[in-house]
């Protein structure tokens, strides 16, 4: 009977000890805006716990964080700072997740995100409010544009970048070291207006002749969106463009795209012409990002 005991006694000294050994394993890693998935990947090749990560757009978020020999727990936390998801240690694997409430009693490790924004005011030269600024949080799909006095309020945390772009003005980039009011004065781009855009059919005229609204953007731009379809990349780096993603199923994941809203109950997809040629509107889905050029 004593034998027993001390057996077991034992046995669970062992498996406490290896769990506290596995806990406190130093992890150095540094990363510089790369997807969570290769982040992890090293996490685990370091401390030996598997993971566990909720879909594609969390395994592709942007990490940015540079440790030195850190417990697991603290990699964690530096890892899952400031983004909207938390972790959590269940039969030894690594489980990131949304945030999100558990049950009490819950045997779970876990670091709740912090919510955060990034708010201020956009004006010209001359101290005038600019309407319909696209403000953008690079490296991810959040953007939102300023109001008629040219205020703003975006999610993001103290390590991103916003990027600011309208119209007939130099874009501009500010990054964000600490969340205060952001106020941020544009000038005009002369040079832009003077670029010859090409319209329906082949026609083609000045920037500055135009009298309707022109928005264009680059391969460049596109190329930093985190997802592959040209639909979905075109969020939020267009004024007056809304993107509609109905679906999360691969092959069905494109998005709708409405100018300034819908206006009637009729179809008014937009005219869509590559090279000059009309197209379907369902071919734009099949480009290439990498061979569009704007």
């Amino acid at each position: 009977m004593m034998m027993m005991k001390l057996t077991i006694v034992l046995t669970l000294l062992f498996v406490l000890n290896a769990t506290a050994e596995s806990y406190s394993q130093q992890i150095s890693l540094k990363a510089t805006n790369r997807p969570l998935a290769e982040v992890m990947e090293d996490i685990q090749t370091q401390s030996g716990f598997p993971f566990i990560l909720r879909g594609k757009e969390q395994a592709e978020t942007r990490i940015s964080v540079n440790l030195s020999k850190a417990s697991l727990e603290e990699a964690m936390n530096a890892i899952t700072k400031n983004q909207p998801f938390e972790w959590l240690i269940q039969d030894n694997t690594i489980i990131v997740k949304n945030s999100q409430q558990y049950a009490p009693g819950e045997n779970v490790m876990r670091r709740p995100p912090h919510q955060q924004s990034a708010s201020g005011r956009v004006t010209d030269i001359d101290g005038s409010p600019l309407q319909g600024v696209t403000v953008t949080v690079i490296g991810t799909s959040r953007s939102t544009a300023t109001d008629e006095n040219g205020y703003y309020t975006i999610q993001a945390s103290s390590s991103e970048t916003l990027r600011f772009s309208l119209v007939g003005f130099t874009e501009m980039e500010v990054n964000l070291i600490r969340l205060e009011a952001v106020d941020v004065t544009m000038e005009q781009d002369l040079s832009e207006l003077e670029e010859v855009v090409v319209l329906g059919f082949g026609q083609s005229q000045k920037k500055i002749a135009q009298t309707g609204s022109i928005a264009s953007v680059s391969t460049k731009e596109l190329r930093q969106s985190p997802v592959a379809n040209v639909t979905n990349a075109l969020a939020g780096r267009l004024p007056g463009l809304i993107t509609l993603q109905r679906s999360g199923e691969p092959g069905y994941d494109n998005s709708d795209l409405l100018i300034r809203g819908r206006s009637t109950f009729n179809n008014t997809s937009p005219l869509v012409t590559i090279d000059g040629v009309q197209k379907d509107y369902a071919s734009i889905n099949l480009l290439d990002v990498n061979e569009i050029e704007n």
